[in-house]
């Protein structure tokens, strides 16, 4: 074909693409109106489109390769509009989605910055120590983390004596943090359970003023428990005002490619994801007091097991590996025994976070960070 002919074809292919400029570029759910086509090219179009469509599309399959292929996209001819590219799914247009398939992956949404928090022990200058390491409150405490999320795996309760303070202060975090996009998540510990079922070998008198004047009936308590402390034993029955904020915990949670939990997770109680759900309704259903006065057997095992995280015996990283590949993730994240440093096991598959950071063991503070396939300990002053 000689180049004069080239020529032609490639002129009736621009008319095309202005033409389907014109249509194609009509206002979307989600986007702005387009701007109009000038009116010289749709007049043109309207003309000369139901003879050129066809005559053009049997010329181009007949232009040599060098014609169709050598333009870079720096160097398209002035008047061809580039490919519009696939809209980024979101609220207003996400009706796209089941129309066009998902958006390319270059336009899917980053993923959050997660940060693990390890066992805090009614020690809010602990949290706030975490928290400020892990850059996501300002000097007044307030949060700016953005979309990050803290996951705090659990162990609010006994041993230190700001329990009540400990519980409000990341309860207004998270609700700061979901205001911004992000999350503080909370999971139960073995002492959140401890306490829901009156059990109380591990409670700091000192904790017990704060409780006083809440609405729940004291006579509930069993006498033998210190009368100072009854007001805090029944706001932490099940159904009572701080259980009803435990309830807001969950036994396990997913994110960043891993599973985190305050004990452990055994094969014999995970079979799918969907395991996990069902475990974190049952406990809010329990803390509420919509359930029996014990926690089923499973979360009870789950909250207490120490299979992971035990510094006398070797993880069992086989039972670790069962559990990772049903749940679809790399790694697990686990709290409940207090180590020196954070630190992994079974070849990165568990992470064990919990470095006694309350002022009761006076271990450091440390916290996990999770950013994409990066696992991170940080440490206070960075040593």
């Amino acid at each position: 074909m000689d180049r004069l002919r080239v020529g032609w074809v490639c002129g009736l292919l621009v008319a095309l693409a202005a033409c389907g400029a014109s249509e194609g570029n009509a206002a979307r759910p989600g986007h702005g109106d387009a701007a109009p086509a000038a009116p010289e090219v749709v007049e043109a179009a309207e003309v000369r489109r139901e003879g050129l469509d066809a005559e053009a599309r049997d010329l181009a399959g007949a232009l040599p390769d060098a014609v169709a292929t050598d333009a870079r996209p720096d160097e398209r001819p002035p008047d061809v509009r580039p490919e519009e590219p696939a809209p980024e799914v979101g609220p207003g247009n996400a009706d796209l989605a089941e129309v066009e398939g998902p958006a390319p992956e270059a336009a899917a949404p980053p993923l959050p910055r997660v940060v693990a928090v390890g066992d805090l022990h009614a020690d809010l200058t602990a949290a706030r120590a975490a928290f400020r390491l892990a850059g996501v409150i300002d000097a007044s405490d307030h949060w700016n983390g953005g979309t990050d999320v803290v996951i705090q795996t659990g162990d609010v309760l006994d041993r230190g004596a700001e329990e009540r303070e400990l519980m409000d202060w990341m309860e207004e975090r998270r609700a700061e943090a979901q205001a911004a996009g992000g999350d503080v998540v909370m999971l139960a510990g073995n002492h959140e359970d401890n306490n829901l079922e009156a059990y109380y070998p591990d409670v700091n008198p000192a904790s017990c003023a704060a409780y006083a004047g809440l609405a729940d009936d004291p006579a509930a308590v069993d006498p033998a428990v210190a009368v100072e402390c009854r007001p805090r034993a029944a706001s932490l029955l099940p159904g009572g005002t701080y259980a009803k904020v435990i309830a807001r915990k969950r036994v396990a949670v997913i994110a960043a490619d891993s599973v985190f939990v305050h004990g452990g997770l055994a094969p014999q109680y995970v079979a799918s994801a969907a395991t996990l759900d069902d475990m974190n309704a049952r406990w809010r259903k329990f803390a509420r007091g919509e359930s029996g006065p014990w926690v089923d057997e499973d979360i009870y095992e789950t909250l207490w097991d120490r299979r992971y995280s035990d510094d006398d015996t070797d993880p069992d990283c086989e039972a670790a590996a069962v559990v990772l590949e049903r749940l679809g993730v790399s790694r697990m994240v686990v709290g409940h025994t207090p180590w020196d440093d954070i630190n992994a096991a079974c070849d990165g598959r568990v992470w064990r976070i919990d470095t006694g950071m309350s002022a009761y063991y006076g271990g450091k503070v440390e916290v996990l960070e999770l950013v994409g396939n990066a696992v991170t300990p940080l440490v206070a002053g960075g040593g």
